[in-house]
């Protein structure tokens, strides 16, 4: 597992605190990033990072289609996503708007 705080990956811990708000929940210190997406950790940095607010939002809350488009042919936005959809989907304890943890086995 890797730690991120706001001193390691400023801009993915802040897409984890919206992502967190968004499900009604209050950003953390810190988030734990199971090893099966550690390697996206770097890549989602720097596309986040180079992202306008819009943009940045857009990826955190969008909707799939405006992601997608948003993504395009970027692989480190495409990082980003993946990272930030795993945040949601597979390991944060209030997936589906705060209604029960993903039944998905995790690594």
């Amino acid at each position: 597992m890797q730690r991120v705080t706001a001193s390691s990956h400023p801009h993915v811990h802040r897409a984890f605190g919206i992502v967190a708000e968004d499900a009604g929940e209050s950003p953390r210190f810190e988030y734990l990033v199971p090893r099966t997406f550690e390697h996206r950790l770097g890549q989602a940095e720097v596309a986040l990072g180079e992202l306008d607010e819009a943009g940045f939002e857009t990826l955190c809350l969008g909707s799939p289609s405006a992601v997608r488009a948003l993504i395009g042919r970027d692989d480190g936005r495409r990082a980003a996503a993946d990272l930030l959809a795993g945040f949601f989907l597979d390991w944060h304890p209030l997936t589906h708007a705060g209604v029960a943890p993903s039944p998905r086995p995790s690594a």
